[in-house]
């Protein structure tokens, strides 16, 4: 009798265990048919897929906005640690740390940063209140004279970004500069995304 229900409690369950299987077989499949792969809007540059594509300018000016503007010591701190992670800051002899740092790179870095970051927020303002008008007009002349004077910010903020670009070799040393160019290659830009002016 004992033998009987073991051999019956045996079927029960492998015809339980395929019929559960079967039911998770037919959810994954219909999952990956209903479920689109994610796409970008064809206006936008993505740059895990095309780095290439993102400009210099563009990546720059996202490292250094990162950088800028912290208020608080733990804020402050917390910039100074990934400054680090790019291998700035790290002794600058060999393994030996009495013979000094590249704390002069992390501070020279965080100042332009700092500089970089006082010049477009005044631009970013203007852009913003012409914006906001902008919104609100109804004139086609207005909404025009509107976008030239957009379109004139953004020449003055890609002149102050191209300007930094340039500062950056006098302001670091050899290595600091080679290792924010690699990481503005290797981690920045595969990380933007652009969206494609629509004028």
């Amino acid at each position: 009798m004992n033998r009987l229900a073991i051999i019956l409690l045996t079927i029960i369950l492998g015809a339980v265990g395929m019929v559960i299987g079967a039911s998770k077989n037919k959810r994954s499949a219909v999952n990956s048919k209903t479920i689109p792969a994610q796409q970008d809007a064809p206006d936008i540059i993505d740059g895990a897929k095309n780095p290439g594509m993102i400009p210099d300018r563009v990546a720059y000016a996202l490292l250094l906005r990162l950088i800028a503007n912290r208020q608080t010591e733990e804020e402050k701190g917390r910039i100074r640690a990934y400054i680090r992670q790019l291998g700035i800051g790290k002794p600058c002899c060999g393994q030996n740390p009495s013979l000094g740092t590249q704390e002069t790179d992390i501070d020279a870095l965080i100042t332009l940063a700092e500089e970089f970051q006082q010049r477009v927020t005044v631009l970013d303002e203007m852009a913003k209140e012409i914006r906001d008008k902008n919104r609100l007009e109804q004139n086609a002349v207005t909404k025009e004279k509107f976008k030239n004077q957009l379109k004139k910010l953004q020449k003055q903020k890609e002149r102050i970004i191209d300007e930094t670009i340039a500062l950056l070799p006098a302001r670091l040393s050899e290595s600091g500069m080679k290792k924010v160019r690699q990481h503005v290659k290797e981690r920045v830009k595969l990380n933007a995304k652009l969206r494609l002016s629509s004028n």
